[in-house]
């Protein structure tokens, strides 16, 4: 509310939920006065054929853009770029919640921080995967191997130099899959 965001970019959209919350949080933004046009993106490694009809039929998603392919590639930043163009003032929020292991993760940051606003934001999904061993599984992602170990990797280089964890949001999660997950350009 406070960044009244008129595009969110989701990497990671499985049924299309959160695409149709998003819209639907711009729709009222914009019904308010506050903005005055939205775009909401998503960007998937495979769209499933229920998926696909569900952003064709449903009337929340019908004006949603989505991009099939993986979210680290220039095609993806391209599809970003041509959406965000056709915005006057872009202030994207950036929602990441695909591959969770630590390298996509920090890609993703690489690729899509540069779009960010100072006083925008990213927020990275399934933080709390750094702080969940389960030596009875096999998992792909664990401690040192998950989205909260990229964020602070990119955060102490020198392109994430300009973002900080925004504890103002993050600390008052009590209970929460995403513990340290939403980042702020401050504009160091």
């Amino acid at each position: 509310w406070q960044y009244k965001p008129n595009a969110i970019i989701e990497t990671g959209i499985a049924w299309g939920g959160g695409l149709a919350f998003y819209n639907s949080m711009l729709m009222i933004l914009e019904n308010c006065g506050l903005i005055k046009e939205r775009r909401v993106v998503g960007i998937d490694i495979e769209i499933r054929e229920h998926t696909k009809k569900i952003l064709e039929l449903h009337p929340v998603l019908r004006d949603v853009s989505v991009h099939e392919g993986s979210s680290i590639t220039d095609e993806a930043q391209s599809f970003v770029t041509e959406i965000l163009n056709t915005i006057s003032n872009p202030r994207p929020l950036f929602v990441l919640d695909s591959n969770h292991s630590m390298k996509h993760v920090l890609r993703e940051l690489e690729v899509f921080s540069p779009f960010v606003p100072v006083g925008g934001y990213i927020i990275i999904e399934d933080t709390a995967i750094e702080f969940h061993r389960r030596p009875d599984r096999k998992n792909r992602w664990g401690p040192g191997n998950s989205p909260w170990s990229a964020i602070q990797q990119f955060i102490n280089s020198e392109a994430g130099s300009c973002f900080e964890v925004a504890g103002d949001f993050t600390d008052k999660l009590v209970l929460t899959g995403m513990p340290g997950g939403v980042i702020k350009n401050v504009g160091k």
